[in-house]
């Protein structure tokens, strides 16, 4: 087990500046894949791991294959609920991805087909998701509730110690201000070294939140200038936004996907950008 006493980085500028978003690291069929995704990530440089218990067996994973490796953070949540599969049909979407992958890169027609298909579902996504923070909230979250997520989520690590918490989904709760005093306990604990909010949507760059807070939210193209006030943030959906929603003057100015992101890090100083790559040759041709 990974010891609170061992150093911690606090700050989200002191971590690497690539992590890896593991909703897809899952085991039964896609177990070797999710092994080589994590050990690639490793070799590459990239230390920093995203997971939650809604990820199914993203926690345990991550607990039994970077149990003893030094120097890596890993940001977990609470909110919602585990999504608990039936093996069979777990597998099922395991080799549907392998399926899809082989056919894209077998045919520029069918990458073409699919690549529709995924910018239309990115555009409905986000539509989703940014209606949920226009809804009322109507859930409560307890300490107990909390408590026993975390403990969960610590035994899934095999860590006594957890670098970022995340509340999954804020925008959906009523006690949110007593949640942000549930976590400020947790850090004088020692269990957890910094806390936040965990959203799908993007945040409103005029929308604040208390000092040193953690957000982790959607990209947004303003951070495409360099914005101070985006320190301590974690991102994910910059490859889609770069893919499904960027101009081609813009895609014609980064030349690429590696480097988008590379540039996105370099003005962002203080961010995370996650990636979140469905085998490990994606990992590899990104991180080249």
């Amino acid at each position: 087990m990974q010891s609170k006493n061992s150093p911690v980085l606090k700050l989200i500028s002191n971590f690497s500046k690539i992590g890896l978003g593991c909703h897809k690291i899952q085991g039964g069929f896609e177990y070797n894949t999710s092994k080589k995704i994590i050990f690639s990530a490793l070799d590459n440089d990239i230390t920093h791991f995203d997971t939650a218990p809604r990820y199914g067996d993203s926690e345990a994973l991550l607990g039994k294959l970077l149990n003893g490796i030094p120097n890596i953070s890993i940001s977990s949540k609470v909110g919602l609920d585990r999504l608990n599969e039936p093996y069979i049909g777990k597998n099922l979407k395991g080799l549907k991805r392998v399926f899809k992958s082989y056919l894209k890169n077998n045919s520029r027609k069918v990458q073409s087909v699919l690549d529709k298909k995924m910018q239309a579902r990115y555009f409905q996504t986000i539509k989703e998701l940014t209606n949920i923070a226009l809804d009322v909230p109507t859930e409560v979250l307890t300490e107990k509730q909390i408590r026993y997520s975390l403990q969960t989520t610590l035994r899934n690590l095999n860590r006594d110690f957890l670098d970022i918490y995340l509340l999954h989904e804020p925008d959906r709760f009523i006690n949110f201000d007593e949640i942000i005093f549930i976590f400020n306990k947790l850090k004088q604990e020692g269990l957890i070294g910094s806390f936040g909010l965990g959203f799908h949507r993007w945040i409103d760059p005029k929308q604040k939140f208390i000092n040193n807070i953690v957000t982790l939210s959607m990209f947004h193209d303003s951070m495409l200038k360099n914005d101070k006030s985006d320190s301590n943030k974690i991102v994910h959906g910059a490859l889609g936004w770069y893919k499904y929603r960027s101009t081609r003057e813009q895609r014609e100015f980064y030349g690429s996907p590696i480097a988008f992101i590379r540039a996105l890090t370099k003005v962002n100083q203080d961010s995370l950008f996650l990636v979140a790559p469905s085998n490990n040759r994606q990992l590899h041709n990104f991180c080249l």
